[in-house]
């Protein structure tokens, strides 16, 4: 096993060869899989948030999808663009008790997506749905893993208080080929009052917004098509 600080408590999978890293700043979702505790993720990683690994990665992902990031209206431009894939395991059962809060915590991963700007307000990326491999990694039966959301998020400056504005979509939505739009108040651009890095996740729509301040808010949208295997 494994003691990371006082809190944190991991059993190195048998298998695993490969660093896994939290990725700091982009999402409040837990990282980290059998640490009890939770990180936020950034595009950013560091060697000081690398763990042992809880999983091992598919050198030979099929099931690809293009997410594709449009942002329409921005007051200006992004110094920031990062992406993550969250895994899940779908049978936390196959891990080990953390002892530290007498229960299995869930097991998840944070992969980086590499987003590539195509164009001043487009950018693509891929992300695989059998991006980790189902194992045995803890002598409790095989742990099932499945793509939850792909996150992104843009930064007006690459310094810590700089707003995050972030956009998700869902699993379901990635593989259905769907479209998630939301609108960010141009306001928090590039960093919002008082706070440090405040996270934006945007408005699904402006119906509450009054009409004459609706030109005060910038689109970002997420599409999603399947790939050829």
């Amino acid at each position: 096993m494994l003691i990371i600080g006082r809190a944190a408590y991991i059993r190195c999978p048998r298998a695993a060869s490969v660093l896994f890293v939290c990725i700091l700043g982009l999402s409040v979702a837990a990282c980290g899989g059998q640490s009890g505790t939770s990180k936020s993720v950034s595009a950013s990683p560091s060697s000081a948030d690398s763990l042992v690994p809880l999983r091992m990665l598919n050198p030979k992902p099929t099931r690809a999808y293009e997410i594709r990031l449009v942002v329409e209206g921005a007051p200006g431009p992004f110094a920031s663009v990062g992406g993550v894939a969250q895994y899940d395991v779908q049978n936390p059962q196959c891990g080990d008790i953390n002892p530290v809060i007498g229960a299995i915590p869930p097991i998840r991963s944070n992969e980086v997506v590499q987003l590539r700007k195509i164009s001043e307000r487009e950018y693509v990326g891929v992300v695989y749905a059998d991006r980790i491999m189902d194992e045995d990694y803890y002598g409790n039966g095989v742990c099932h893993w499945a793509l939850t959301e792909v996150r992104v998020a843009l930064r007006g400056m690459d310094t810590p208080e700089s707003s995050r504005f972030v956009a998700t979509m869902p699993a379901e939505m990635i593989q259905a080929g769907g479209e998630e739009k939301k609108y960010y108040w141009t306001g928090y651009y590039p960093r919002a009052e008082r706070t440090e890095g405040f996270p934006d996740y945007g408005e699904a729509d402006l119906s509450q917004i009054p009409e004459s301040k609706h030109g005060e808010f910038f689109i970002m949208s997420l599409t999603s098509r399947g790939l050829p295997e």
